[in-house]
């Protein structure tokens, strides 16, 4: 457990930490480098990675429902706990937000990349992708729940990158093209500064503070989406017969403290964000400890 503390866990946590220490510095605004994370840098990793690993189509299917599984799973649990707290519209929202999406990009891959090397990447980035495209759908519909009503907020997916870069990736794979040098070259460049930069992101988003409000609700959502998520997304994985190292990247992921982007769709419809923000920072750093278990029993265990 020592082992992978050191070696997996905790190097993704300096590398944030010196990040947060800078902004908190500094002061500079997260938005920008998020937004370029997400418009640049993301769908130029997922575009690299998925036409250069090679993921049987049967495992690759399997892997997208256990995760989409798992989120529903975690979704369905936290809604129950939140009727009992008698929640507030706009508190549901958040508390379904922090409990229901892990951080699949900013720790999940690098998490996955330090545990189990390069073979870890290709089901990380079936992992990614499915919560980029399943969680954030699902991410934006909660979130404008909380104030709006019916379903125009979804279309708002169809104007994210991701989306194209999976489509692109798949398209090239599949036709077998091989693309110039002028156009690849740039896409690798991109792509190798993807998690370095999701890692400052997270940093700069630690380093903005909390507020700590509603204390039982946020020890709840942090403790279904560190804790209760992990057996959750277990389950999934037996559901859909995964194995060896698709389903560890599956569990380890769903055991990743509340995702960042969160915080943004519930700043844009209103859905608390205080609440989230705080889910967020203080989730991250509980998963310290927490990470460092799941991790350990899956390399013990599972693969």
């Amino acid at each position: 457990m020592l082992d992978v503390f050191l070696n997996v866990i905790l190097p993704v946590f300096v590398v944030a930490g010196l990040a947060g220490l800078f902004q908190r510095w500094r002061q500079l605004p997260v938005a920008p480098l998020n937004q370029t994370t997400l418009w640049l840098f993301s769908p130029a990793f997922i575009f690299t990675h998925l036409t250069s690993q090679n993921l049987a189509a049967g495992a690759s299917l399997r892997v997208v429902g256990a995760v989409s599984l798992g989120i529903f799973l975690i979704l369905i649990v936290s809604y129950v706990f939140s009727k009992l707290m008698r929640h507030t519209r706009d508190t549901r929202s958040a508390y379904l937000l922090a409990g229901g999406f892990p951080n699949a990009g900013n720790m999940g891959i690098p998490v996955l990349l330090l545990a189990f090397g390069d073979a870890g990447v290709a089901p990380a980035i079936i992992v990614f992708v499915t919560h980029s495209v399943v969680g954030f759908v699902l991410a934006i519909f909660i979130a404008a729940r909380s104030q709006l009503n019916g379903i125009s907020p979804l279309l708002q997916v169809f104007k994210l990158p991701v989306l194209y870069s999976v489509v692109a990736a798949f398209l090239v794979s599949g036709f077998g093209w091989e693309l110039p040098l002028a156009v690849s070259e740039p896409i690798r460049i991109l792509a190798s500064a993807a998690i370095p930069v999701m890692l400052i992101v997270l940093g700069f988003q630690l380093g903005s503070g909390i507020q700590l409000q509603q204390s039982g609700s946020l020890s709840t959502a942090i403790f279904l989406r560190l804790i209760i998520s992990v057996p959750l997304s277990y389950l999934a994985t037996l559901v859909f017969g995964l194995e060896g190292l698709a389903q560890g990247a599956v569990i380890i992921v769903g055991a990743m403290p509340t995702a960042i982007y969160t915080t943004i769709l519930a700043t844009e419809f209103k859905a608390n964000p205080q609440f989230l923000t705080s889910a967020v920072i203080v989730g991250t750093a509980i998963s310290i400890a927490t990470l460092t278990v799941v991790v350990t029993i899956v390399r013990n265990l599972v693969i």
